[in-house]
């Protein structure tokens, strides 16, 4: 999609000091945003991720421009919007370079952060998402095409890098909408095709360890996301309940704190149910993040905080944090005069 010139004047003039500060009087007393990152890491890495650089200049600038805030202040600002933008940094699936990398940033900062934890992968170090198999798999397949086990019609490259990442991506939209039961045979079967041995897909601990986490704790909220990452609209009561305790029984177990937040796998507004809702409220969770994008504010539902992907260049990092993007702008909070009249 081809981005006006206009547009992109804003987002620049929105990452200086002056435009930022034009913007909040333009917009008035705004409510919280919540970001999300997931892996953060060096060129070096096995895997795909943020460099450490940009997150670092995503918080510099935060620091500077916006009062980034600790989770317990999470309702009170959403609720009593102001002109100096409200912001919570998160953090998806308990990737280890959250302690090697992450939070040596946020201890000189002094930024507070809430970590999501997949305990099952904290349990077992050896294991690996299903995302991160695929990748390996296909980075590694000697075959310049493939087959994809459900399109079997058709032959993809896998050359060259724009390629193979399209059919990496096709693969993962695809496997990402399958029950977790069907998975494994799917993959299995890709894997075949790519004509790799899954025995062969090793890779440096991706989790956190429970010691990272005690390390952690200092600055760190830990919440869960589930024990093994399944979306929940898929499950039956039974396996909710099992996904959801088990995650916090670790979680409290490990770190001698029970977690009452949570963020749903995957986190679109089809991947959680009433039902799931209700089941994390009955094991003591009371507060729920979404990927659904916005800023939260009154009339927020705390079961389903709206966030905000945490990436790009600073001039497109202020202008997803500045709720002004189109697809944002028609679910901001309205403003009550409570909210007009509160201080900066």
């Amino acid at each position: 999609m081809t981005v006006s010139p206009l547009k992109t004047a804003v987002k620049r003039a929105l990452a200086t000091g002056w435009g930022w500060k034009l913007a909040r009087l333009g917009q008035g007393p705004v409510g919280a945003a919540v970001l999300t990152y997931h892996r953060v890491g060096t060129a070096s890495d096995v895997f795909p991720n943020l460099p450490i650089s940009v997150f670092r200049s995503h918080m510099l600038w935060l620091k500077q421009h916006c009062s980034v805030i600790a989770p317990d202040d999470l309702r009170e600002r959403a609720t009593h919007p102001s002109r100096r933008q409200s912001v919570l940094v998160t953090f998806d699936d308990g990737y280890r370079d959250y302690h090697d990398h992450v939070y040596p940033v946020l201890d000189e900062l002094k930024i507070p952060a809430v970590v999501f934890l997949t305990t099952a992968f904290m349990d077992d170090p050896a294991r690996l998402f299903w995302w991160d198999m695929l990748d390996l798999a296909t980075r590694r397949a000697p075959r310049p095409r493939a087959r994809m086990p459900w399109a079997r019609d058709t032959a993809v490259p896998l050359t060259p890098e724009p390629e193979r990442l399209r059919f990496l991506k096709d693969c993962k939209n695809y496997l990402r909408e399958v029950p977790d039961a069907d998975k494994p045979p799917l993959l299995a079967a890709l894997l075949a095709e790519l004509e790799v041995d899954p025995t062969g897909l090793e890779a440096p601990r991706q989790a956190l360890s429970w010691d990272e986490v005690r390390a952690t704790m200092g600055l760190t909220r830990y919440g869960g996301h589930t024990h093994t990452h399944p979306l929940l609209s898929h499950l039956g009561p039974a396996q909710l309940d099992t996904e959801i305790l088990t995650c916090r029984n670790r979680i409290h177990a490990e770190t001698g704190i029970a977690p009452t937040w949570f963020a749903y796998p995957n986190g679109r507004a089809c991947d959680f149910t009433a039902q799931a809702k209700g089941t994390l409220r009955h094991h003591g969770f009371d507060t729920a993040f979404t990927t659904v994008e916005g800023i939260n504010g009154p009339d927020t539902d705390w079961m389903e905080i709206k966030r905000i992907p945490g990436s790009g260049s600073i001039p497109e990092f202020a202008w997803a944090v500045s709720g002004m993007s189109d697809d944002m702008r028609a679910k901001r909070p309205a403003r009550t005069g409570a909210a007009a009249g509160a201080p900066d």
